[in-house]
């Protein structure tokens, strides 16, 4: 509790008077005008107790005080008995139009009736100070609580993120003389990734598909299942774009990506359909190569490697220090193939993690033509 006086209440026993009518014994502070306005501004449960005499003294610094009195829970006013009554209403109601924290003006000293309504006022305010006080406490151990179960949360993910890495295999399909791998490993990130392969009568499609929002994977996922039996990707497009600025207007192709691979296997004709540039490259003899050009006809033996966007973020910000095409080409990887260069790919980015979880999910799809195959020349 602060005393704002010169030393006149104090004098006169103010406090004194204070603690045997509470019958307590508090931490008291007196202060003048000067220690007052110097204080930090922040929010204070603690109660102020005014000599309005001398506050009217210093009306120079009257709105310098209005901003600290507001950061105190209740302030009580004290005036000389001698002010008229007159002048004590029109004091009282002008600070409490000012000031909402404004409790009462009582003249000095006490009268009885004073004295009881003045206990009764701040006893009603050591119960909302010991209710605050409470109240932080809970939330203190509530937030202990809540952290303690995030991080068991986090520890049991860690474990299945690992669980996920080292059991979960490799999604490997053959169409039409293409065989298809797919290696995916989960990350803390919000970025959501799905893969999936798309045969009609004479096409075979990769589908990818990354965003943000989990909302807009799902919408993604429900149309691309409505199209797989008679699939197009300027329908599918179509309608996908539809759908998403339907369900949020605000839906931009800011908010994610996707990369159709449409693969002719008889004359191994291709062609990239995208919105934004993707990280792929194709074996060319005994080197991997960026693929800069949309359309395309694969090699027999070739190899086509597309690197989700997810993947190729952790491997920058991981601690490899080596780009994703030298490593393609290095000796570490010059006799590695199919499943075990996707395996040698995820382990090195892996090894140049600060953490033990990748920051995206991540994912590779490799495209091998059969040498021995039937195609059109």
């Amino acid at each position: 509790m602060i005393i704002l006086d010169d030393g006149h209440l104090s004098r006169q026993d103010f406090w004194d008077q204070v603690s045997l009518i509470l019958n307590l014994d508090h931490n008291v502070k007196q202060i003048d005008t000067h220690d007052f306005l110097s204080q930090q501004i922040h929010q204070r449960n603690d109660t102020l107790f005014v000599n309005l005499s001398y506050l009217l003294s210093q009306l120079s610094q009257f709105d310098d005080y209005y901003a600290m009195a507001k950061t105190y829970t209740g302030v009580f006013y004290f005036v000389k008995d001698d002010l008229s009554s007159e002048l004590l209403q029109f004091l009282e109601s002008s600070l409490t139009l000012s000031l909402k924290n404004t409790i009462a003006i009582y003249k000095w000293p006490l009268n009885k009736m004073d004295e009881i309504n003045f206990h009764s006022q701040l006893n009603f305010l050591n119960k909302i100070f010991e209710d605050q006080f409470y109240m932080q406490k809970q939330l203190v151990n509530m937030d202990n609580e809540i952290e303690t179960l995030l991080n068991e949360a986090k520890n049991e993910m860690d474990k299945l993120k690992k669980l996920h890495r080292k059991t979960v295999p490799m999604r490997h399909e053959k169409i039409k003389g293409l065989d298809f791998l797919l290696k995916f490993q989960v990350g803390d990130g919000v970025l959501v990734e799905y893969f999936d392969l798309v045969a009609t009568h004479d096409r075979v499609y990769e589908v990818i598909f990354s965003t943000s929002s989990y909302l807009l994977s799902s919408t993604f996922i429900q149309v691309l299942n409505r199209h797989k039996n008679q699939f197009d990707p300027h329908v599918f497009l179509t309608e996908l774009k539809s759908v998403l600025h339907n369900e949020n207007s605000s839906v931009s192709e800011d908010d994610f990506s996707y990369l159709i691979v449409e693969i002719n296997p008889s004359s191994l004709t291709s062609r990239l359909i995208t919105n934004k540039k993707w990280t792929i490259f194709r074996q060319n003899v005994d080197q991997f190569l960026p693929v800069v050009d949309d359309h395309f006809t694969l090699q027999r033996g070739e190899k086509v490697i597309v690197f989700s966007e997810g993947f190729y973020q952790n491997w920058e910000s991981s601690l490899t220090n080596i780009q994703l095409k030298t490593f393609l080409n290095s000796s570490r990887l010059h006799e590695q193939v199919g499943k075990d260069l996707m395996t040698e790919l995820f382990f090195q980015m892996n090894e140049g993690l600060q953490t033990n979880t990748l920051k995206k999910d991540s994912t590779i799809i490799m495209l091998e033509v059969n040498r021995y195959g039937i195609y059109e020349v």
